[in-house]
């Protein structure tokens, strides 16, 4: 592995460790290429265990004769039952895919 992609791995784990201190929630999901794309929409569902968002990415190719879409999904996020909760027995969060579009 080169110099730089040894960084660049680096730089992401250090990240990845800290991410908890940046942020309330960090949602990884991972894609086949990095999306250029990405919008929250003004949809929210909540039920009694969860609260579910709709948001729009874009896929991105390596620039070949690939078809590129936009995708509609739904992220559901578990609610917090307490402050003092234990993080590692939260649900998981979760997206689906719910339409394709092809442009």
């Amino acid at each position: 592995m080169e110099i730089a992609e040894e960084n660049k791995v680096d730089n992401h784990t250090i990240w990845m460790e800290n991410a908890g201190f940046l942020y309330d929630r960090l949602f990884v999901h991972k894609l086949k290429w990095p999306s250029l794309t990405f919008q929250w929409l003004p949809f929210k569902d909540e039920t009694l265990h969860e609260t579910t968002y709709r948001c729009l990415y874009a896929s991105h190719s390596s620039g070949s004769a690939q078809a590129e879409h936009i995708y509609l999904a739904e992220v559901a996020f578990p609610k917090l039952r307490n402050l003092n909760e234990d993080p590692n027995d939260v649900p998981a969060s979760r997206i689906k895919t719910v339409y394709r579009f092809t442009h």
